[in-house]
């Protein structure tokens, strides 16, 4: 009978699959917002796996026609719309000093990079802020017309 405390469960931790071989952070980040993924695929462009590589669940923001650090200043003039990400938790063993987040206004990773950004972007989206900033391709007419 094996009683392993040092080894945490699989099933326990990420009821999703997220137990990957991924930075802590990285993988906390997809715990937390599991629950959202189903809903982030269907805004995703089609997602197709080629055999043996990991695709992305995060938000797909690419169809934005400003860059990330002008969508950060967006975000800023926002004010209290926008959900501001807490302060980076990762150990500095885990950030890249080099790599500065706009989002965070921090070390460790690059804006374009940012998940929390892709994140809060996807979910303005939702309740239909951001709207000017799609790019023609994405603002074709799907369910809504375009009245903003």
């Amino acid at each position: 009978m094996e009683d392993s405390d040092s080894e945490p469960d699989p099933d326990k931790e990420a009821s999703d699959g997220a137990a990957r071989t991924e930075s802590p952070m990285i993988a906390h980040l997809h715990q937390k917002f599991s629950d959202r993924l189903d809903v982030m695929h269907s805004m995703n462009r089609p997602i197709e796996k080629a055999e043996g590589t990991a695709v992305s669940t995060w938000p797909d923001i690419s169809h934005l026609s400003v860059s990330r650090p002008e969508l950060v200043n967006v975000l800023r003039q926002m004010c209290q719309q926008v959900k501001w990400p807490q302060k980076m938790k990762a150990p500095d063993s885990f950030r890249n000093p080099g790599f500065w987040c706009d989002f965070h206004r921090d070390h460790g990773h690059k804006t374009e990079d940012c998940i929390a950004l892709k994140i809060e972007v996807y979910e303005l989206l939702r309740k239909g802020h951001l709207r000017d900033f799609l790019s023609d391709k994405a603002k074709s007419p799907s369910k809504q017309g375009g009245n903003g």
